[in-house]
């Protein structure tokens, strides 16, 4: 994407960022690394934050808001000439479990980040989770359990980690903003996808 376009792609990958960061910053986060359009940000490490949960869910629906009303104009540069082509779409994918955090670099590089389950699976949410379902923010169920009394979530589907032996599967959920009330009827037609999925 933009290959002959530099300019463009260094523009596009400035405002991308900037809308992540400032987004993650404002809700008590922090941005860990950066490799190319995939950002890893973290909450409750290394300073504590109540209800972190809570925070990286609203700021992952905030990203997607504030991207969504920018994206239109960040096209494929032919196909924007067009007036054609699809937006660029953000895909968050967020998880909570215990992890390790400290120096993973070497003896002459300091590397300050997180390993552990959970940046597993917000990987694999984001990569395959959201692109098939074609929703842009998916949880787990121990983050959606965390956050319900604020924010309601939808069950959407499972994800099987395959490159686990056995593969785990991980119930996934879509979460809503927090003023969005879940009619009976939803519910049931996204229950009935679970239990299809299983």
């Amino acid at each position: 994407l933009f290959a002959s376009h530099p300019d463009l792609l260094k523009l596009w990958h400035h405002r991308y960022l900037t809308v992540v960061q400032d987004t993650v910053n404002a809700h008590k986060g922090m941005v860990d690394k950066v490799l190319g359009d995939r950002v890893l940000c973290l909450w409750n490490v290394p300073r504590k934050c109540a209800r972190s949960e809570y925070f990286a869910v609203k700021a992952g629906l905030a990203m997607v808001g504030k991207w969504s009303g920018m994206s239109s104009e960040l096209r494929e540069p032919s196909e924007a000439q067009e007036g054609s082509g699809s937006e660029l779409k953000m895909r968050v994918g967020i998880a909570s479990s215990v992890v390790t955090f400290g120096n993973f670099g070497s003896d002459t590089m300091k590397v300050f980040t997180v390993v552990g389950e959970a940046v597993e699976v917000a990987v694999a949410l984001q990569r395959v989770g959201c692109k098939e379902h074609g929703v842009p923010v998916l949880v787990t169920e121990a983050v959606a359990k965390q956050v319900e009394c604020q924010m309601p979530c939808l069950p959407c589907s499972v994800l099987r980690l395959a490159y686990r032996t056995p593969a785990k599967v991980v119930p996934c959920l879509r979460p809503l903003h927090e003023s969005t009330e879940i009619s009976e009827d939803q519910d049931l037609e996204w229950m009935y996808r679970l239990d299809k999925q299983n």
